[in-house]
């Protein structure tokens, strides 16, 4: 795929996710668990924080739900902002929509994508 093509991609993805009132995610490498530090801490280790596919996916939409392997609902971007904005780097006011993605720099844009294969 040429990059005229994936930039297309990304931006038709990125358009496609904006409109969704909920996305859900599953991880399925959390598996179900009572212990909610552990669910947290294998959330964020998941490769679904390192793919770039997913990267529109968790800040276009309002709301990201995050599932366990059982289908178990882990959290959303809302409430687990603040571990959220650790592993990506990316600040809440940003993936929270407090701030349009057009008023975050290029640069700034890139160093999230540089984090992500």
């Amino acid at each position: 795929m040429d990059d005229k093509a994936r930039n297309e991609e990304i931006y038709a993805r990125y358009s496609w996710y904006s409109h969704a009132a909920v996305c859900y995610a599953y991880i399925p490498e959390v598996e179900d668990t009572s212990n909610d530090d552990e669910c947290k801490r294998k959330l964020l280790g998941s490769r679904w924080f390192t793919s770039t596919k997913t990267l529109q996916e968790f800040i276009a939409p309002g709301n990201v739900v995050f599932l366990s392997a059982g289908f178990t609902i882990i959290g959303s971007k809302n409430t687990l902002a603040p571990d959220l904005e650790k592993a990506t780097r990316i600040p809440r006011n940003v993936f929270n929509l407090e701030i349009p993605l057009e008023d975050v720099p290029v640069s700034q844009r890139m160093f999230w994508a540089s984090f992500r294969v």
